[in-house]
């Protein structure tokens, strides 16, 4: 039975490379006369007698091939590009600061951390993360510069005691500038219901910027004074900046291991 076998590897072997360009140049004396079968199997293999069969497995063997070479070659540009970011962590000068007097939670393959503390009886979380932006200008400057650059969001929630309301503040920081800017005030209701599609959502805040303006300064001044400062949002922008260096690397040992499966 082990002769068999081998015997039968042999031969589907010999049909794959048969199969290749080259080899069908040369006249397919192996599809004729597979003699280094055992008489009785001769006929049963014959791929003349089955030649779906014998279309199907040199197509798998094909598609087998492809596959293998594309996963090895993108293996080989990961291991590239891991070698790459390796040498440039190298080159990175570590996150200098601190949050301050709040906690800092970075749960990994998030995209954002979280901030907490205590001041008094409230409550202050917030959430922070960068996305990158489109310079402002007009467009024509816009398409000079096409160098996008990164936006740090925050999200202040203000909770007091066992109150379920909150005050929402969110917040945008651009590197360099003097003072976070405030975007929107918000009045929230724990547990209020998902409204309706085609039904406006309760009441929260108005535009911000129609506020009266020494309102406006005043809400600026309300986050200050919980500790969301510029100095706070640059350590978060450069933690965030080296947080997603990990998660990118963590990312291709990730994909490396799925396709090495």
């Amino acid at each position: 039975m082990a002769s068999l076998r081998a015997a039968c590897l042999r031969f589907l072997t010999r049909v794959a490379v048969s199969h290749h360009p080259l080899a069908l140049q040369q006249p397919p004396r192996l599809f004729a006369s597979p003699s280094f079968l055992p008489r009785p199997f001769t006929l049963f293999f014959s791929p003349l007698l089955f030649p779906q069969q014998a279309a199907a497995l040199v197509s798998s063997v094909r598609a087998v091939s492809t596959r293998s070479a594309a996963d090895s070659y993108v293996l080989r540009l990961l291991d590239m590009e891991k070698e790459s970011q390796l040498q440039h962590e190298s080159n990175q000068v570590p996150v200098k600061g601190s949050p301050g007097s709040f906690q800092l939670f970075d749960t990994p393959g998030s995209v954002h951390v979280t901030l907490r503390r205590d001041l008094g009886n409230e409550q202050i979380e917030v959430k922070c993360w960068v996305e990158m932006e489109d310079p402002e200008g007009d467009d024509e400057q816009q398409e000079e510069s096409q160098e996008r650059i990164p936006c740090l969001f925050m999200v202040v929630d203000l909770t007091k005691g066992t109150e379920k309301a909150a005050l929402e503040v969110r917040c945008t920081y651009y590197r360099d500038n003097q003072d976070v800017t405030v975007e929107h005030v918000a009045y929230l209701v724990d547990g209020r219901t998902k409204e309706n599609e085609t039904t406006p959502g309760p009441y929260e805040a108005p535009d911000f910027l129609d506020l009266d303006e020494n309102l406006q300064q005043a809400f600026f001044d309300l986050v200050k004074a919980r500790g969301i400062t510029a100095r706070l949002a640059t350590y978060l922008m450069d933690y965030l900046a080296a947080k997603e260096h990990r998660e990118y690397m963590q990312w291709i040992q990730n994909v490396q291991s799925f396709i090495k499966l």
